[in-house]
C-alpha cells in the first residue's frame, strides 16, 4: 500500500475495506509480520464493569492517504481513509480520490484520522513509518525530530486526547465537557494530555425573556439524545446516556478582559485566554427547542456560574497549553491591528 501527500497511490488495486473486525488489521509495504491493527473508535463501557472497547469502522471501501500542512513543526500530520465507489473500471485512482470523500470518525463531524504521533511513538506503526519514509512523504530528519520530541519526557498519548497541530485550530469536543484533555503541537515541544478546562459548558441566555417554544429564559446545551450506532447487548456506553451531550467546534483565542463580571477573579484589561464556540453540531436539544449561537460564536462557560470560562496566560504557559510561539500566533489573530479580519478567516479545515 502506497501514499501520497494530499493525493491517493496511482493504482486501484490499494482499494480496501476496513469494516468488520472490532480491530482492522493492515500490512503496509513489504512488511512480513501480522500487520498493523487499526481502531475506528475507542468507546468506555458503564456496565457491568467500566472497560475500553475498539469499535469497527463501518462498511465502505477506499484508500488509505497522507495528508499533512505544511510549515508545522515535527509531530504533524495524519493518515486519512477516503471512501470511493468505483462507477467504471476505466476510472483512475485520481477520478475516484476527487469523487470520493473521508471517512468520517464517530460523531460525524470531523475526518476519522491516525495521527502521526501515534505513529511515531507506537511499535505497532513501524513498517507505516517505514513506508512513508521510503515513499518520500517524511524524512529521517523528520522522524529524529518527531521522535525526539515524544520520547524526552516518556510521552503517553490517550485515545480521549484532542490533538491540536496548532493553537488556532478549530477543534470538536462534546459539551458539557467535564474534564477536556488535549495535546499541543508547538514549535518549542509537543505538550500531550494536558488538562485545558474542567465544567465546561454553553448556556444559551435570553435575558428574562424565555427561548422561543421554551417556558425557560436560558438553557444548558446538551444536544438531542441519539445513538450513532447500534449497542451491543448489555452494553451502555458512558457518553450515551439519557444526558447525551452536544458536540461543538470550538477554538482558542485571547481575550482583554472589558467587563470584570464576565468572568472570574480577573482585573479589568488582563488579557486571558478563552474559548470560543463557533459552530453546534447538535443545534435542536431534547426539548426540541433549537439552539442559536449568536454572530460571531460566543465564548465557553465554567465552573463560575454565570461567567466565561478563562486561563490567565501566565498558567497557560506554565501547563503547556501555550508557550512563546503559539502565544504570538494568538497575539497576532486576536489582539493586533486586523485581528478581526485575521481571526474570522483562521482555523483549519477538516
Amino acid at each position: 500500500m502506497k501514499f501520497r501527500h494530499f493525493t491517493i497511490l496511482s493504482v486501484k488495486s490499494d482499494i480496501i475495506d476496513l469494516s468488520g473486525p472490532a480491530q482492522s488489521t493492515v500490512k503496509f509495504g513489504t512488511s512480513t509480520g501480522s500487520g498493523s491493527r487499526l481502531t475506528y473508535y475507542w468507546g468506555i463501557t458503564v456496565t457491568p464493569h467500566k472497560r475500553v472497547l475498539s469499535y469497527p469502522f463501518p462498511p465502505g471501501e477506499g484508500f488509505l492517504y497522507f495528508r499533512s500542512r505544511p510549515g508545522l513543526p515535527a509531530g504533524t500530520g495524519e493518515i486519512r481513509f477516503r471512501l470511493v465507489e468505483a462507477d467504471s473500471p476505466s476510472d483512475s485512482a485520481t477520478d475516484l480520490f476527487v469523487r470520493g470523500r473521508d471517512l468520517l470518525e464517530h460523531r460525524g463531524h470531523m475526518p476519522w484520522r491516525l495521527h502521526m504521533l501515534h505513529i511515531y511513538t507506537s511499535k505497532e506503526y513501524r513498517p507505516l513509518l517505514s513506508l512513508l519514509l521510503q515513499q518520500g512523504l517524511i524524512t529521517q530528519g523528520q522522524i529524529r525530530d518527531a521522535v525526539k520530541r515524544t520520547t524526552q519526557d516518556r510521552m503517553v498519548l490517550k485515545h480521549y486526547s484532542t490533538i491540536l497541530h496548532t493553537i488556532s485550530d478549530t477543534f470538536v469536543i462534546r459539551l458539557p465537557m467535564r474534564t477536556n484533555r488535549m495535546t499541543f503541537i508547538h514549535d518549542e515541544c509537543i505538550a500531550p494530555s494536558v488538562q485545558a478546562g474542567q465544567e465546561l459548558f454553553w448556556r444559551a441566555t435570553h435575558g428574562s425573556e424565555p427561548v422561543e417554544g421554551s417556558n425557560v429564559s436560558s438553557r444548558a446545551y446538551e444536544g438531542e439524545v441519539y445513538a450513532p450506532f447500534p449497542l451491543p447487548a448489555r452494553v451502555q456506553f458512558a457518553h450515551l446516556d439519557s444526558s447525551f451531550p452536544g458536540y461543538a467546534a470550538l477554538r482558542f483565542e485571547l481575550k482583554k478582559v472589558e467587563r470584570i463580571k464576565d468572568f472570574y477573579n480577573v482585573k479589568e484589561g488582563q488579557v486571558v485566554l478563552v474559548l470560543r464556540v463557533v459552530q453546534l453540531f447538535d443545534p435542536v436539544g431534547p426539548d426540541g427547542v433549537p439552539f442559536s449561537l449568536p454572530e460571531g460564536g460566543d465564548f465557553v462557560q465554567g465552573q463560575a456560574a454565570g461567567r466565561y470560562w478563562c486561563m490567565p496566560l501566565d498558567r497557560a504557559l506554565k501547563f503547556g497549553i501555550l508557550t512563546p510561539s503559539s502565544l504570538r500566533i494568538l497575539e497576532e489573530l486576536y489582539l493586533g491591528d486586523s485581528a478581526s479580519t485575521k481571526s474570522a478567516a483562521m482555523g483549519s479545515s477538516p
